[in-house]
């Protein structure tokens, strides 16, 4: 920043025009209306789930046995639609009543079946456009929301096509991908797409997406429930960060960064002891590898905090963090509109004083290039925050 812009900041922030950004959000799920399907789902699953769940339609398989369908029961607009479709009640929930200054938006949709790339890829392209003109453009109007390129890893050339098309967007800011993959994402054939984010400065985002059963493979099978399969989540993220390193993404692409979103972080500490224990022993089958895994992931890596692992004791959980070093790595989730969303004010009296500021904001400016200040809007003036 230059020293005029800097004079002229100061000036705004000492008139009240400009504020201090102190939370940055790196998990919210905006949706939209899935009108017409329901009746096309066959007995006994209309009246078992889709009756029941409708807003989980669209992937043609609902997030079973999960409270309100994962939703926030006073996040349903009142006028109808899924949760995270009203911009009107998102700006009130999540900006005024939570007090965030910059969204993160991680669309859910489409959940892809990796059965048929192109057509995947088609549905990306319709996310990317319905996000770009709604929530980054029409519902935008206080420059909050920042958002993620949908993408099909399945099909790279599509995928690249994605990234290239939006990465000149200046509300674009990372590219989403799930991490429930028949292959580890640090292997070869991803270069090209890894190479392309990186080379646009853009994050890859991995976000759960799929349900218990054939789409949820893990190292011992497939799960049967949604607990077994949420509970294990930190076996997708390890298996992709096992890949980077040792694949040599991480050695190959130096700007690259990936971001595991709701995936916990407990377990980051001991994984890094063990990769960097076996590599002291094994480096020489990864001659490529020219550093200790715990170096490329602390550097490549960041976290979010949704859902927090609290334990049983907060000091335990706030030991675990200085062993990870999560005053670089965290980065400040809420989830919403889910139902098991974490507020951050919440999260932030969990977090060890130090490193608050951190979490709940300054490691998201970095990585996603956001302005340390944000000029006052309507919201600000609202009982709620003001």
């Amino acid at each position: 920043m230059t020293y005029v812009a800097e004079q002229s900041q100061k000036k705004d922030m000492a008139a009240g025009r400009q504020l201090e950004v102190k939370i940055v959000d790196c998990d919210v799920h905006p949706s939209s209306t899935i009108e017409g399907l329901v009746d096309y789902v066959p007995e006994p699953w209309r009246s078992r789930y889709f009756r029941r769940y409708p807003a989980e339609v669209e992937s043609g398989g609902a997030r079973i046995y999960m409270p309100s369908t994962a939703t926030r029961v006073d996040a349903l607009p009142a006028h109808g639609g899924p949760e995270g479709s009203d911009p009107a009640l998102m700006d009130k929930q999540l900006i005024q009543e939570l007090g965030v200054d910059y969204a993160i938006l991680i669309p859910l949709f489409p959940r892809l079946k990796i059965s048929d790339p192109a057509f995947e890829t088609a549905m990306c392209a319709t996310c990317n456009n319905w996000q770009a003109d709604t929530w980054l453009s029409k519902f935008n109007w206080h420059g909050r929301y920042r958002g993620s390129i949908r993408v099909c890893p399945f099909d790279p050339e599509g995928a690249i096509r994605e990234i290239e098309k939006w990465a000149g967007h200046p509300f674009m800011v990372q590219v989403s991908m799930f991490p429930e993959s028949p292959a580890p994402y640090g292997q070869p054939q991803f270069h090209p797409i890894l190479e392309t984010a990186a080379r646009h400065g853009l994050p890859i985002a991995l976000h759960i997406i799929k349900q218990p059963g054939m789409r949820a493979l893990t190292p011992v099978g497939f799960p049967s429930y949604w607990i077994e399969t949420f509970a294990q989540h930190p076996l997708l993220y390890m298996g992709h960060l096992n890949s980077f390193v040792f694949d040599g993404a991480f050695q190959k692409f130096p700007e690259l960064r990936v971001v595991c979103v709701e995936g916990g972080f407990s377990w980051l500490p001991p994984f890094l002891w063990r990769l960097d224990q076996y590599w002291n022993a094994l480096g020489p089958e990864v001659p490529d590898v020219k550093r200790r895994p715990s170096e490329y992931i602390r550097e490549h890596v960041r976290l979010t905090t949704q859902p927090l692992e609290e334990g049983f004791h907060l000091k335990s959980m706030q030991r675990m963090m200085t062993w990870m070093d999560a005053e670089r790595l965290l980065l400040l989730a809420t989830d919403y509109p889910h139902y098991d969303m974490d507020v951050p004010e919440w999260t932030a009296a969990r977090l060890p004083q130090a490193m608050r500021n951190s979490i709940l904001r300054d490691n998201a400016i970095e990585l996603y290039r956001l302005p340390r200040t944000r000029a006052r809007d309507s919201l600000d003036g609202s009982p709620l925050n003001g």
